[in-house]
């Protein structure tokens, strides 16, 4: 299938395997463990990730995704989205008991659905993520695009002096990019000691404010978040080849254009036949990948991250020179 036969791909997709939710599921401890923890011996990186997603369903397809990117080493924090089954939010409780670097953040806010990230999959081992970490040298990787005025109210003052964070008058230029960001330890130290508060509001006003703030920051010189970019050298604000999370978005709500021919929200739903690019995809994540369209696509994904996190299987080796030269590390816009 990663080979691209497209004779076995016709065959394998005439009768796709979906995940069917099992009600009777043991959540003890012991049961979690087992399905979660690795078996085989994983070499430490000493580079511990932190990830976090908004979630709202498919329980057994998030354990799954958990074990396959699993290290003791990593922090693994779920916002549950309010209005998520209460066996979903119960599974997700315990599943955050049973592991001590699984977190639950304590809000009960509702999330749009365009924004969740339940169907995100990992496609880079963690030893991979480290390097390209290391890569990046502690710039932020973000999406940055113009932001449409009418998006955010401009009567307000987007200064970070009237915005109660320290004494600025230079306005904040307003970008728009993906939810999805890769923040250097730094930059999130910064974020949880600065008071973003009056900002958050503000921009909760507006239409699409999650795609505004981290865009925002990553270009405002004069609010100096490490791993920023320098405003001046980034070519009419926009960078748009961040690594973060592949999608395949159509405006026009052609599934036709999709190679598994599904279209969700406006986002193609990969499929078996997305399998040989997603093997040489340079991004950490890929949307969407549902277990009740094509579950079979999603298992071919995670035995191939376990062939190369404990077989060592090399069938795409990274590619640094494409990281090295993004836009977040290279001369057009470098971090300060």
């Amino acid at each position: 299938l990663f080979a691209g036969d497209a004779q076995y791909v016709k065959e394998v997709v005439r009768s796709r395997i979906t995940m069917v939710p099992t009600l009777m599921l043991d959540m003890s401890c012991e049961a979690i463990r087992w399905r979660v923890l690795p078996r085989m011996r994983q070499a430490a990186t000493n580079f511990g990730i932190a990830f976090a997603r908004i979630v709202h369903t498919d329980y057994e397809f998030l354990e799954e995704q958990l074990q396959v990117n699993y290290s003791p080493e990593n922090s693994y924090c779920y916002h549950v989205d309010s209005k998520s089954p209460k066996l979903f939010r119960d599974r997700m409780a315990q599943l955050s008991a049973c592991l001590p670097n699984v977190h639950l953040t304590n809000g009960k806010r509702h999330t749009s659905c365009h924004h969740r990230m339940t169907h995100d999959v990992v496609i880079r081992t963690n030893d991979e993520l480290k390097r390209i970490f290391q890569t990046l040298n502690g710039s932020n990787d973000v999406q940055i695009t113009p932001c449409d005025p009418a998006n955010y109210d401009q009567k307000k003052k987007w200064d970070a002096e009237s915005l109660g964070v320290f004494t600025s008058q230079q306005p904040m230029f307003i970008a728009k990019g993906a939810v999805q960001a890769a923040l250097s330890r730094d930059a999130v130290r910064w974020i949880n000691r600065v008071n973003l508060a009056k900002l958050i509001r503000q921009f909760n006003a507006g239409n699409a404010v999650d795609e505004m703030l981290m865009s925002s920051l990553q270009i405002a010189d004069s609010w100096n978040m490490p791993g920023r970019f320098t405003s001046e050298k980034c070519e009419c604000h926009v960078v748009d080849s961040y690594v973060t999370r592949f999608r395949m978005v159509h405006w026009r709500e052609s599934k036709q254009e999709c190679k598994a021919g599904f279209l969700r929200h406006l986002v193609c739903v990969l499929g078996t036949e997305d399998l040989p690019s997603i093997s040489q995809y340079h991004h950490i994540l890929v949307n969407k990948m549902m277990p009740t369209f094509d579950y079979g696509a999603v298992a071919c994904v995670s035995e191939l991250m376990f062939n190369r996190t404990y077989l060592s299987q090399d069938d795409h080796p990274l590619n640094m020179k494409y990281y090295e030269n993004l836009p977040t590390v290279s001369m057009l816009c470098s971090p300060m």
